[in-house]
């Protein structure tokens, strides 16, 4: 069987791999502060390059 009944879930074998990588990426990403930092930086990045790419046009 491809699936193993985890409490009351269903996981496939390979999840279990990806664990100690997403466990602390999970974690990072559902701080507030965190993700409230990491969305001012993307957003302070995209409309530095606007106008460099807006000059090409």
């Amino acid at each position: 069987m491809m699936k193993k009944l985890i409490e009351k879930e269903y996981v496939a074998p390979w999840e279990k791999a990806f664990d100690p990588v997403l466990t602390p990426l999970d974690a990072f990403i559902h701080r507030q502060t965190t993700s409230g930092v990491l969305l001012m930086l993307c957003a302070i990045a995209a409309l530095t390059a606007l106008p460099s790419m807006l000059r090409i046009f």
